[in-house]
C-alpha cells in the first residue's frame, strides 16, 4: 500500500480535503471504494499486507488470479479522488477567476443561441483578458466569436467588417504576445546567466531585444497546412477547385481525431466539400459528403444543426428527391431554436419548393401567406408566383393568368425588383396557351414557342433567374 499512487497521493491531502472524499464516498454505490479508502488513511494500516487488505474488502482470501480485483479498486479510487478534488478545484476557480467564469457564461450563451448577450459578454471578456496580459485568451476568444458570428449575420458587407476587424486585432494581439513572452523569456535568460556567471565567467545572449525572423515553414505541421488549404480555396468557391478541400480533409485524417480542434475542423471541411460539391451543380457528390456528416457526427457536436439539415435538404432538392427532402425537414425543424425567424422562414420557403414539386396543393395552400403586404418585395413577388402555382396544379388556370397580370401591373416587379420581370412574362406566355386548351399538356407549335422563350431567357437572364424555382417549376410541368 505505501507505494501505490493511492497511496502517495492521499498522503499530500489536507484534513478538509479527506472528510470531502470521504463524505463523497459515504454516497457511493460501490462501499468497497470507501473501506479502501478508510483503510489508506490511516497510517496504522500501511504495513498491512496485500492479502490481508484484500480480505477486509472482498470479504474472500487473496489469490493471484484475483490480483486484477485489488489493482481495479486501486486505479477507480485514484481516479474518484482526482474527479473529486477537480471538480472542487472548478468550483473554486470560478470564483476565483473572473475571466474563467465569464468563458464559461460564453459558452453557456452559445449553447443556448443568445447571440446578443454573447456578444456584449465577449467584449467585456477580451478587454479584461487584455488588462491581464492574457493575450492568448484573446484569440481563443475570437476564434469561438468568429465560428459564432456566421450562423447570426446574414449581411455579407456587416459580416466582411467584423471579420477585418478580427484579422486586425489578432495580428495585433499575436504581436503583443509574443512580445511578452519574449520578454519572460529575456528574464529566464537573466537568471541563467547569472548561474553562467558563477561556472563559466561570460554571459550569452540568446534573446534579441528588438525584432526576430520567425521560420513558418519550418514550424507548419498537417493542422497548419490544411488551414493554408482552406485560406487558398475560399476565393475559389464553387468554381470547380473542391480538389483543394478534398487535400484538406487528407491532411486531418493524419491528424488524432480525439482532439477537440480537429473534430471542429472536420466537420467544417466535410460541410464545406458537401456545399462546393453542390454549388458546382455536383449534386450527387455532395449528398456522399453531407450524409458523411451526419453519419459520423453526433447531432450534439453539430452547433446549430437545423443550418446544416437545411443545406443538406437544399441538395437533396436539387436531386428530385422532394419526400425525401420533406422527411429531412421534418427532422431539421425540431432542432430550430423558437426565437431564429430567420431560419424559420427559410424552411418555410424551402417546404414551399418542395410540396410545388409533389404537386401536393393542401399543404401549399397552408404556406402561402393570406396578407402579402407583411411580406418583403422579394417574396411578395415569389409568393404570386407560388400562388399561380397552387392554382395551375388544381387546374384553374384563368386564375393563375390574372395572378400574374396582377403581378405584371405591379410597380413592384417594374420598378423594385426587375430581376423577375422575364419569369412573370413567361409565366403570362405559358398561361395565355394553356388557357387556348385548358390543360397542360399543350400542342407541339405552342410547345416550340414557349422553348424558344425558356432558351432565349437562359442565355440572357443571370443564374438567379434561371435558377428560380417558379421557373423551374413550370418548365418542368410543361415539359419543356
Amino acid at each position: 500500500m505505501k507505494d501505490t499512487k493511492l497511496h502517495t497521493l492521499i498522503d499530500a491531502l489536507q484534513e478538509q480535503e479527506l472528510k470531502l472524499i470521504e463524505n463523497i464516498l459515504k454516497v457511493e454505490k460501490r462501499k468497497s471504494l470507501l473501506l479502501l479508502f478508510q483503510f489508506a488513511k490511516k497510517k496504522q494500516t500501511l504495513k498491512w499486507s496485500k492479502e490481508v487488505l484484500f480480505y477486509k474488502i472482498f470479504q474472500k482470501k487473496y489469490t493471484e488470479d484475483k490480483d486484477y480485483l485489488w489493482r481495479n479498486e486501486l486505479r477507480l479510487l485514484v481516479e474518484k479522488i482526482e474527479s473529486i478534488l477537480i471538480e472542487e478545484q472548478v468550483k473554486n476557480q470560478l470564483k476565483e477567476d473572473q475571466i474563467f467564469y465569464l468563458k464559461q457564461q460564453l459558452q453557456l450563451y452559445k449553447r443556448l443561441d443568445l447571440f446578443k448577450l454573447y456578444e456584449t459578454l465577449w467584449k467585456e471578456t477580451k478587454s479584461l483578458a487584455i488588462a491581464n496580459y492574457q493575450y492568448h485568451e484573446v484569440i481563443l476568444l475570437n476564434t469561438e466569436y468568429f465560428e459564432f458570428i456566421q450562423f447570426h449575420i446574414r449581411d455579407y458587407q456587416q459580416r466582411l467588417e467584423i471579420y477585418d476587424n478580427l484579422i486586425q486585432e489578432n495580428q495585433q494581439i499575436t504581436t503583443q504576445f509574443f512580445v511578452h513572452q519574449f520578454a519572460f523569456t529575456t528574464m529566464l535568460e537573466g537568471s541563467s546567466n547569472k548561474l553562467r556567471l558563477e561556472y563559466y565567467g561570460n554571459p550569452e545572449v540568446k534573446i534579441p531585444s528588438t525584432e526576430i525572423n520567425i521560420k513558418l515553414n519550418k514550424y507548419y505541421n498537417d493542422l497548419d497546412k490544411y488551414y493554408l488549404l482552406i485560406n487558398e480555396w475560399f476565393p475559389l468557391q464553387s468554381k470547380g477547385r473542391t480538389d483543394i478541400l478534398l487535400q484538406a480533409l487528407e491532411l486531418l485524417e493524419h491528424c488524432d481525431k480525439s482532439k477537440a480542434i480537429i473534430q471542429k475542423e472536420y466537420l467544417r471541411v466535410l460541410y464545406l466539400i458537401a456545399t462546393d460539391f453542390s454549388m458546382s451543380a455536383n449534386f450527387e457528390k455532395a449528398n456522399v459528403y453531407f450524409e458523411k456528416i451526419f453519419q459520423e457526427i453526433p447531432e450534439n457536436k453539430l452547433h446549430n444543426v437545423a443550418y446544416y439539415y437545411y443545406n443538406y435538404a437544399i441538395n437533396i432538392t436539387k436531386l428530385e428527391q422532394y419526400t425525401k427532402a420533406i422527411e429531412i425537414i421534418q427532422i431539421a425543424e425540431k432542432h430550430i431554436k423558437p426565437n431564429n425567424d430567420f431560419l424559420k422562414e427559410k424552411y418555410i420557403l424551402l417546404k414551399v419548393v418542395c410540396y410545388m414539386f409533389l404537386n401536393d396543393n393542401k399543404n401549399l395552400k397552408a404556406l402561402i401567406p393570406s396578407d402579402f403586404s407583411t411580406l418583403l418585395p422579394e417574396q411578395r413577388i415569389y409568393f404570386s408566383f407560388v400562388n399561380a402555382i397552387y392554382h395551375i396544379i388544381a387546374n384553374n388556370f384563368e386564375l393563375a393568368s390574372e395572378e400574374i397580370n396582377n403581378l405584371l401591373r405591379s410597380k413592384l416587379i417594374k420598378e423594385t425588383d426587375t430581376h423577375f420581370l422575364a419569369v412573370a412574362k413567361f409565366f403570362n406566355s405559358a398561361l395565355t396557351e394553356i388557357n387556348k386548351v385548358n390543360k397542360l399538356s399543350l400542342p407541339p407549335t405552342a410547345k416550340s414557342r414557349l422553348i424558344k422563350q425558356a432558351e432565349k431567357m437562359e442565355k440572357d437572364e443571370s443564374a438567379l433567374v434561371n435558377n428560380y424555382m417558379p421557373f423551374k417549376w413550370l418548365k418542368s410541368a410543361l415539359l419543356i
